[in-house]
């Protein structure tokens, strides 16, 4: 631990000194004092001074009176209510273990440390200076300008466009939907529950919104005590990034996105999006199903525990689900899909230049045009191959087969299932 490191420590553990000794308040130091420091290596990476990002990055900790109840609340609750994990689990509805080792006994570390220290530490924060300038009529949007034009910070419901070029918004607790405006110069709006929405414009273009003002408001969003729905309105033009990331929430995309790029997460919620048009998406969903309807691009996506449905348009789109359904239904140059305990069904309106389908505990069903020929090669465990294809097979080696239908043209198809049927239709 450097010295940077070790003051933030004192100062979060000083702040929050009313509070009992325990293995509850250890972990809150651990916590609040990363989310500071990393705060302060922003500052610092962004030119500001040393002493002036120790300022504001201990402006950042916010109001802890919430914190100190709430471990006053844990402690009262004495040990047969349960550890402090199991506490906050049971009030975010995930019981899920956190990954992560614990930093021990900081607080003891911190509280062997003279409280001149602390006082000395507080001296060297100094005030952060900041040119205000309104940025739309009636005071509904205004910016905070970081040093050296490093970024803004916006606070209120609206963002004027400016050089905003791409979007990221991380959600900790809360859904977030996505709903596009018809004129391109439109502001971006922030409506729901946007008390503890920040906003920082990046010199890059990107515009960063996240929940928690504070390091104390972000940790009681982690631990499920505090929740915020939100609807963002984008003007509709292309957008070069977006990203979206919740870990307990639903993310929904109205119709008429289009961006060069698109990642999406979100741990514990559902993803339906209509009719977006993106050169590249990615989806990553941990408990939640998957719905996109008529999109256009290519698509890579994947699901642990839910149900993928697409529709669309693609050029390379591969789908992977650990334990649930995939269904595709359009057109594609590059098809792929996979699931370890679903099972698969693929429509498609043409043929594609290769098509794979694997699924290890479930059925494949595809469907495909009879107009043009494709090669095939298939191979099933313990299930059935059916097909109303006039297939011309070749000789085959143990239980993978290989057949042509017509003069074989350019498709390819791959099939294959270990516990499950395979079907092939036209």
């Amino acid at each position: 631990m450097n010295r940077i490191e070790m003051k933030i420590v004192l100062l979060v553990a000083d702040r929050l000194s009313a509070a009992e000794d325990s293995e509850e308040k250890t972990e809150m130091i651990e916590e609040l004092s990363e989310n500071l420091y990393q705060h302060y290596l922003d500052l610092t990476a962004a030119g500001v001074p040393e002493q002036e990002a120790l300022g504001q990055a201990m402006d950042g900790l916010g109001d802890v009176e919430e914190l100190l109840e709430y471990l006053k609340e844990t402690q009262d609750a004495g040990p047969d209510s349960g550890s402090f994990q199991e506490q906050k689990d049971r009030q975010s509805g995930n019981f899920s273990n956190a990954a992560g080792e614990k930093i021990e006994d900081i607080v003891k570390r911190a509280n062997s440390v003279a409280r001149t220290a602390v006082e000395n530490a507080l001296d060297m924060a100094r005030d952060v200076t900041v040119q205000i300038k309104e940025r739309c009529p009636n005071d509904l949007g205004m910016f905070l300008s970081f040093p050296e034009g490093k970024g803004q910070r916006a606070e209120g419901p609206m963002v004027w466009q400016g050089e905003i070029r791409s979007l990221e918004c991380r959600l900790t607790n809360g859904n977030i939907r996505v709903c596009m405006v018809p004129d391109g110069e439109a502001p971006v709006e922030i409506d729901g529950e946007a008390d503890e929405i920040e906003s920082v414009l990046k010199e890059d273009g990107t515009l960063v919104i996240r929940q928690g003002k504070t390091a104390s408001s972000s940790f009681l969003f982690h631990r499920g005590m505090r929740r915020s729905d939100i609807e963002l309105r984008l003007p509709s033009r292309m957008w070069e990034k977006i990203g979206i990331v919740t870990t307990n929430g639903d993310i929904s995309v109205e119709e008429g996105i289009s961006c060069r790029t698109m990642t999406l997460q979100s741990m514990n919620g559902d993803c339906e999006l209509q009719a977006p048009v993106c050169e590249h998406m990615k989806v990553q969903l941990s408990n939640g199903d998957l719905g996109i309807h008529g999109m256009k691009g290519d698509l890579t996506a994947s699901d642990t525990n839910g149900d993928i449905r697409v529709s669309g348009n693609f050029g390379i789109c591969t789908l992977t689900s650990a334990s649930g359904d995939v269904k595709l239904d359009g057109t594609g140059r590059e098809i792929e899909c996979s699931s370890n305990s679903g099972d698969i069904r693929i429509r498609m309106e043409e043929l594609p230049a290769k098509l794979k389908a694997v699924s290890r505990a479930g059925d494949c069903d595809v469907r495909v045009p009879r107009e043009k020929g494709f090669f095939l090669t298939y191979r099933v465990g313990c299930g059935d191959f059916h097909t109303d294809f006039p297939l011309h097979y070749r000789e085959s080696k143990d239980k993978t087969r290989e057949a042509v239908y017509q003069d074989g043209g350019e498709c390819q198809i791959v099939l294959s299932a270990v516990s499950g049927d395979l079907h092939l239709h036209t």
